[in-house]
Protein backbone atom coordinates (compact mmCIF):
# COMPACT_ATOMS: atom_id res chain seq x y z
CA UNK A 1 0.00 0.00 0.00
CA UNK A 2 1.21 3.45 -0.85
CA UNK A 3 0.55 5.77 2.08
CA UNK A 4 -0.56 9.21 0.99
CA UNK A 5 -3.34 11.23 -0.51
CA UNK A 6 -4.44 9.89 -3.86
CA UNK A 7 -3.56 6.25 -3.21
CA UNK A 8 -6.82 4.35 -3.68
CA UNK A 9 -5.97 1.79 -0.99
CA UNK A 10 -5.01 4.47 1.50
CA UNK A 11 -8.12 6.54 0.73
CA UNK A 12 -10.35 3.51 1.39
CA UNK A 13 -8.59 2.81 4.69
CA UNK A 14 -8.85 6.47 5.70
CA UNK A 15 -12.53 6.60 4.73
CA UNK A 16 -13.34 3.53 6.84
CA UNK A 17 -11.43 4.69 9.91
CA UNK A 18 -12.72 8.29 9.75
CA UNK A 19 -16.38 7.31 9.45
CA UNK A 20 -16.77 4.08 11.38
CA UNK A 21 -15.90 4.33 15.08
CA UNK A 22 -16.68 0.63 15.49
CA UNK A 23 -16.34 -1.88 12.70
CA UNK A 24 -16.61 -5.64 12.47
CA UNK A 25 -13.65 -6.37 10.30
CA UNK A 26 -13.23 -9.16 7.79
CA UNK A 27 -10.29 -11.54 8.01
CA UNK A 28 -8.25 -9.60 5.48
CA UNK A 29 -7.39 -6.98 8.11
CA UNK A 30 -4.92 -9.51 9.52
CA UNK A 31 -3.10 -9.72 6.19
CA UNK A 32 0.46 -8.47 6.34
CA UNK A 33 1.71 -5.75 4.05
CA UNK A 34 4.72 -3.49 3.67
CA UNK A 35 3.35 0.04 3.27
CA UNK A 36 5.51 2.75 1.76
CA UNK A 37 5.19 6.53 1.80
CA UNK A 38 4.25 8.25 -1.41
CA UNK A 39 7.36 10.46 -1.25
CA UNK A 40 9.54 7.34 -1.16
CA UNK A 41 7.76 5.97 -4.21
CA UNK A 42 8.33 9.22 -6.08
CA UNK A 43 12.03 9.17 -5.15
CA UNK A 44 12.31 5.60 -6.44
CA UNK A 45 10.54 6.50 -9.69
CA UNK A 46 12.90 9.42 -10.28
CA UNK A 47 15.83 7.10 -9.56
CA UNK A 48 14.53 4.59 -12.11
CA UNK A 49 14.23 7.30 -14.73
CA UNK A 50 17.80 8.38 -14.09
CA UNK A 51 19.17 4.84 -14.27
CA UNK A 52 20.63 4.10 -17.69
CA UNK A 53 19.65 0.95 -19.50
CA UNK A 54 16.47 -0.83 -20.31
CA UNK A 55 16.06 -2.91 -17.17
CA UNK A 56 14.64 -0.80 -14.44
CA UNK A 57 12.76 -2.43 -11.60
CA UNK A 58 10.85 -0.79 -8.80
CA UNK A 59 9.92 -2.72 -5.70
CA UNK A 60 7.61 -0.36 -3.96
CA UNK A 61 7.36 -1.65 -0.43
CA UNK A 62 8.51 -0.30 2.86
CA UNK A 63 10.86 -1.97 5.31
CA UNK A 64 8.27 -2.66 8.01
CA UNK A 65 5.78 -5.55 7.89
CA UNK A 66 2.43 -4.67 9.49
CA UNK A 67 -1.18 -5.79 9.20
CA UNK A 68 -3.98 -3.69 7.80
CA UNK A 69 -5.37 -3.65 11.34
CA UNK A 70 -2.11 -2.06 12.50
CA UNK A 71 -2.41 0.54 9.74
CA UNK A 72 -5.97 1.36 10.82
CA UNK A 73 -4.86 1.86 14.41
CA UNK A 74 -1.88 3.95 13.39
CA UNK A 75 -3.99 6.14 11.12
CA UNK A 76 -6.61 6.63 13.86
CA UNK A 77 -3.91 7.63 16.32
CA UNK A 78 -2.26 10.08 13.87
CA UNK A 79 -5.68 11.55 12.99
CA UNK A 80 -6.43 12.13 16.69
CA UNK A 81 -9.35 9.72 16.73
CA UNK A 82 -10.27 7.87 19.92
CA UNK A 83 -8.59 4.50 20.33
CA UNK A 84 -10.55 1.43 19.29
CA UNK A 85 -10.07 -2.20 20.11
Amino acid sequence: MILGAGSASFEILRYLVDRLPVIITPRWVNTECQPIGIRNVLDYLVGCMRTPGRRRHLRHRGPEVVTYHDLMRTYASEAGLPPGS
